[in-house]
């Protein structure tokens, strides 16, 4: 069944550091950078990895209200311009569609809208 999930943003904590280690889902991340937003009881994290490397992919984790979003290191300016100067901002989480998972301007996904 899919579990889909969209919330406001309410206030969101950003870390830059030489090196972020962390595991997510039994895969290890090596960071330089993570902005965790938060909303309701979720969370979004957004895992911001060196250029080079390739990406994992996105994961919701329902039973934890959390999901995990991938992004190379020179899209974060990209990311906080929207966090910083667009009202309100939205989270979204699909477990059937994890690459669905991001932020945005609007209630419903992108992916859903009719146009």
């Amino acid at each position: 069944m899919m579990a889909d999930k969209t919330f406001n943003i309410e206030h969101y904590k950003v870390s830059y550091n030489h090196e972020l280690t962390t595991n997510c889902s039994g895969i290890t991340i090596n960071a330089k950078g993570k902005v965790t937003c938060y909303g309701d009881e979720n969370r979004l994290i957004a895992y911001f990895l060196k250029n080079d490397i390739p990406l994992p992919q996105p994961i919701y984790l329902e039973n934890d209200k959390v999901g995990v979003i991938f992004f190379h290191l020179d899209e974060i300016g990209n990311y906080m311009d929207i966090l910083r100067h667009e009202k309100p901002v939205y989270a979204y989480f699909n477990s059937d569609k994890p690459e669905w998972i991001g932020i945005g301007t609007f209630r419903e996904p992108i992916n859903e809208r009719d146009y």
